[in-house]
């Protein structure tokens, strides 16, 4: 992955991403960024992930996310902070809003 200007991911990266065959959705998508810019004085390795999974809305099948995972290990050996971030999503629900515009008299 290169990086491009405005994108967080500023160093070099490589990743992976699998597709249902029958269906042709993407069901996971990996990232590794080595070298990642943690804080302002801080960089370290940064792995996301995440899966999908087919969600059934108002008669609609949409691929939402599932599982997220995303770990953050500093390249420095003297510090001890690893970052993590795990959620798992379930029981989605359509949100619909209608409006209508009422002319002033």
């Amino acid at each position: 992955i290169e990086s491009r200007s405005g994108c967080v991911i500023r160093a070099q990266g490589s990743g992976r991403v699998w597709i249902d065959p029958i269906t042709m959705q993407v069901t996971r998508m990996e990232l590794i960024a080595p070298h990642h810019q943690i804080t302002p004085v801080e960089a370290g390795t940064w792995k996301l992930s995440i899966d999908y999974a087919p969600v059934l809305l108002d008669g609609q099948r949409f691929w939402m996310p599932s599982i997220i995972t995303s770990t953050m290990t500093p390249d420095n050996a003297y510090t001890p902070t690893i970052y993590s971030f795990f959620a798992r999503y379930s029981n989605y629900h359509k949100l619909e809003v209608t409006s209508h515009i009422v002319p002033v008299h």
